[in-house]
């Protein structure tokens, strides 16, 4: 990978037509993979294109890459050779001024949480920063990787557990089953459920039912502590 700044000129617009004038950051991805023939790359960014056999792959990824730069109003173009690898270039439009998000250090301070909390993510990055900033608003925090961890991790605890922040897909066992066998041992605990599904797909796919809230990945951590 490589960042730069570019100024995208007349002459490049002209021959790439979803291309505006103007300056960018530039993100370049390269990888020495099998690489695509000329076939395969008129179609890649088409919604549920994919050479990947039935069931491992949606075709969505690169569909949905092209969607949040058009909507960016960014650029996106790719170089590949079968054998050798692919290199993506990825203009976003360039600001000149730093981005401040209104209101986000008010809700960052406010907000105060009481109790203790158990967090299951698999994501040790994720799962870090969230359980940092849980315990700097106020909770007492219970960490675990994945179900069977967060089941020992709340037995061994003296006291009771008062909120469960679960994804709805870790390893050993998924979120909606480790919070029905928490609830088997110990009721009125509050529940969210983490994951990078859309919300609708989410809840039907684990059938958290009505009483559990959903936080949609990615998410601030104003969302979290909100």
């Amino acid at each position: 990978m490589e960042t730069q700044a570019r100024h995208l000129d007349e002459a490049y617009a002209a021959v790439n037509s979803d291309a505006h004038v103007g300056d960018y950051v530039l993100i370049t991805v390269t990888d020495n993979g099998s690489g695509m023939s000329k076939e395969t790359m008129a179609h890649i960014f088409e919604t549920f294109f994919t050479t990947k056999e039935q069931g491992k792959g949606t075709g969505l990824g690169l569909a949905t890459v092209y969607g949040i730069l058009k909507q960016s109003k960014g650029h996106i173009s790719v170089y590949s050779e079968s054998g050798v690898g692919t290199t993506f270039k990825v203009y976003l439009p360039a600001v000149a001024s730093t981005v401040r998000v209104a209101g986000a250090e008010k809700a960052s301070l406010t907000v105060r949480g009481t109790g203790t909390l158990l967090l299951v993510e698999d994501e040790t990055a994720l799962r870090v920063l969230a359980a940092t900033l849980l315990k700097k608003i106020g909770y007492t925090v219970l960490e675990a990787g994945n179900g069977v961890q967060a089941l020992a991790a709340a037995e061994a605890h003296a006291g009771k557990i008062d909120v469960v922040v679960a994804d709805i897909v870790i390893p050993q066992m998924g979120g909606p089953q480790l919070v029905e066998k928490l609830r088997a041992k110990q009721e009125g605990f509050a529940v969210i459920f983490m994951s990078g599904y859309t919300e609708a797909a989410a809840l039907e796919h684990a059938r958290v039912g009505t009483d559990a809230i959903l936080l949609n990945k990615p998410f601030s951590a104003e969302t979290l502590a909100g």
